[in-house]
């Protein structure tokens, strides 16, 4: 039963529009009971086991003198309308009526003599409450606490916050209506209480939020279903586009993060490095609408302290840090320079290029040539072809020897005061080579590489790996592993 209450003068301001609509102001909610409100936040907090209420009084009374003040007709209204955010809790909308004359039960105000209200589940944002025409005046308007639960406290605290209240025309409401867009938290917390998902003999410990792994590459984490009575059926994150892993600390290893679906959708993954502090997983379109459970795995005896996780929409995910001083691999093809042919790489791959920094060409192997016996070359060429940007050659600089394996030629990007950087960027790297084979070319931050038309005789195996160790071709995107030496495959 609703708790009777003092009434007191409500802020009611009237629309400066011709419309009838009244809203009810949130700069406060005077009368209420087992609650509280912040008008910073427009928040109702609710206590447990408070069964609470909060709202507006309509018609005013005078305690000392017994009797009620202007009475609030409602006539001119079909509706009352609440917006709210999502809240965990039941909701309940009330409009009490009065007829001015009965007082209640303590003699302290007046006594509503009937009702009209509309309950939401949790996650309710929209609110509406027809009026009862058979009663003019009205009394109160209330928002209560309706989450009833069989375990003590049997009406848990917790808070709604609003967007707007307003009573008004049946014209009025449908217009509200048809204009309410539910409200999407952009970031879905998913509890670290508990992991219930797992295999291969990993463990997760609650109080630390420590996932520490046991076979290698299996994993733990969060099942996500719901049991039907026949089948698991996947939860809807259709309004979110990533799920996010944040670390409390730098991992001691690499992981994969993992999203499995129902209804025959793929799985899609994150897989991140040494060192990482968050993991982002691209939820797939078709299968987020029924995701089964989310997962981190990793190499036997890894830990991963887990600090957050959680579904987000794309414009508040984290962003993934770089290693700044990481190569990043922009071609990634196996190209053999029998004579002088040339390839291309595009100019959206110099983006994030800068005068610092340092275009490697890995070289697989060099071979001689009966028609140039000087070994192999690689040149960089401006892109209208009149001249070399830069030469690895014998006139120059030292070829590389025929016979020669897993060497790398290194190239300051800043050649002729920065005119090359600029070239690139503009118009991509035009590569032209002679008697040895490119197994890929990257950009460079490392600050030994200071000279121009370096050969390093450093091995540069082409074969590329991801963190797992499976072996990948040249379209994946990601962090792999060449020969031992991480890179990041854009």
């Amino acid at each position: 039963m609703k708790k009777i209450f003092t009434l007191t003068t409500m802020a009611l301001t009237l629309s400066l529009t011709a419309s009838a609509k009244y809203q009810l102001s949130l700069d406060d909610l005077p009368n209420g009971w087992g609650s509280s409100y912040d008008p910073a936040t427009q928040t109702i907090s609710y206590v447990a086991d408070g069964w609470g209420g909060r709202g507006w009084g309509l018609t005013p009374f005078d305690a000392e003198k017994g009797t009620a003040g202007e009475l609030f007709d409602m006539s001119a209204y079909d509706y009352l309308v609440v917006r709210t955010y999502p809240s965990t809790l039941k909701l309940n909308v009330a409009v009490e009526y009065t007829d001015g004359v009965t007082i209640n039960d303590n003699k302290d105000g007046l006594k509503g003599i009937a009702s009209a209200s509309w309950a939401g589940e949790a996650g309710t944002t929209f609110f509406a409450v027809p009026l009862n025409k058979d009663y003019k005046y009205g009394l109160q308007v209330f928002i209560q606490n309706q989450q009833w639960q069989a375990a003590a406290p049997n009406n848990p605290e917790g808070c709604v916050r609003l967007i707007e209240a307003f009573l008004g025309t049946k014209a009025e409401y449908e217009e509200a209506l048809a204009s309410h867009v539910p409200y999407v938290d952009p970031k879905k917390s998913i509890s670290l209480a508990e992991l219930v998902s797992g295999w291969g003999n990993s463990t997760y410990d609650a109080a630390t939020h420590t996932v520490t792994i046991g076979d290698d590459w299996s994993g733990k984490g969060w099942w996500l279903a719901t049991w039907n009575g026949s089948a698991n059926v996947g939860t809807d994150y259709s309004d979110y586009d990533k799920f996010v892993i944040e670390f409390a600390q730098p991992t001691a290893t690499g992981g994969k993060v993992n999203v499995e679906y129902d209804g025959g959708t793929a799985a899609t993954f994150f897989e991140f490095a040494e060192g990482a502090t968050v993991a982002v997983v691209d939820l797939d379109p078709v299968g987020k609408k029924v995701v089964l459970q989310a997962n981190i795995q990793g190499p036997a005896g890894a830990q991963f302290v887990l600090k957050e996780a959680y579904f987000c929409t794309a414009d508040v995910a984290p962003e993934v840090p770089t290693d700044p001083t990481a190569d990043v691999i922009i071609w990634n093809e196996t190209h053999r320079f029998d004579t002088w042919d040339s390839f291309t790489i595009p100019a959206d791959k110099f983006v994030d290029a800068t005068a610092g920094d340092f275009v490697v060409f890995a070289i697989s192997e060099a071979f001689e040539l009966s028609s140039w016996p000087y070994g192999g070359q690689v040149h960089i060429k401006k892109s209208d072809w009149s001249d070399n940007w830069a030469a690895n050659d014998n006139s120059a600089n030292p070829s590389v020897p025929a016979g020669t394996t897993n060497a790398e030629v290194v190239f300051p990007m800043n050649i002729a005061d920065g005119a090359m950087l600029a070239d690139v960027k503009a118009n991509g790297m035009l590569v032209q080579g002679m008697g040895l084979t490119v197994a890929k070319v990257l950009i460079r931050k490392a600050a030994d590489s200071s000279v121009k038309g370096i050969v390093s005789t450093t091995s540069n195996n082409a074969a590329v790996y991801n963190l797992r160790g499976q072996r990948v071709g040249s379209q994946y995107r990601g962090i792999v592993i060449s020969n031992g030496k991480k890179y990041l495959l854009k």
